[in-house]
């Protein structure tokens, strides 16, 4: 397998958090990194949608977006099952919601990113209430501690905790003291620590 990847991709990060978590050394998969939003990178042959995390299969078949990535890995490779069952309605409203988030947070930093002059503030408006609804969702549902391994739900919420917070400064700490101790333990396991993006420079 062939993993595209860019390393301070959140998305790319999650296929290869659940990689760890089904106890595949990040070493036993080719990592290639790429650019993107370049019309020159050597992701687009592979991929033409030019998203990262892309996965090329040994026979050649090209699989993109996370979650399609994902649930593929956790259906072929052995070890526990991350993934939900589809009438599990609970974990995947979970998931959802989790994805969702995900989602919010990336628009927030991709707004973010633009120049001043062209930043939209009811954008990020929307997405700070989106994101402090939803965290206190999390703080409301989630155990204090760690009581099972986590699932798809649990590594998204988890990286999407991160990213906000190192890219944004959004605080899900301050005020959430059960998805402040439980975030903090995920963000504490072998797989999160050993995916950590790198420093900003």
């Amino acid at each position: 397998m062939e993993l595209f990847t860019v390393p301070t991709s959140p998305y790319a990060r999650i296929v290869r958090i659940l990689l760890i978590e089904k106890g595949v050394p990040l070493s036993s998969v080719k990592h290639t990194e790429v650019t993107l939003r370049d019309p020159a990178s050597t992701l687009l042959p592979h991929n033409p949608v030019g998203r990262v995390p892309t996965l090329r299969l040994a026979d050649g078949t090209i699989l993109t977006e996370t979650i399609l990535i994902a649930r593929y890995l956790d259906a072929t490779l052995p070890g526990r099952q991350l993934f939900p069952g589809p009438a599990d309605a609970k974990a995947n409203a979970a998931l959802g919601t989790a994805l969702g988030f995900m989602e919010g947070v990336v628009a927030w930093l991709r707004e973010a990113r633009r120049p001043v002059e062209l930043v939209s503030q009811s954008l990020l408006d929307l997405e700070k209430a989106r994101a402090a609804r939803t965290l206190d969702r999390f703080d409301k549902e989630l155990p204090q501690t760690i009581e099972a391994a986590p699932d798809i739900g649990d590594i998204v919420r988890a990286v999407s905790l991160y990213t906000g917070e190192e890219r944004v400064k959004l605080d899900w700490r301050a005020g959430r003291p059960r998805l402040k101790a439980w975030g903090e333990a995920m963000l504490a396991r072998p797989s999160f620590v050993q995916t950590l993006p790198p420093a900003k420079t």
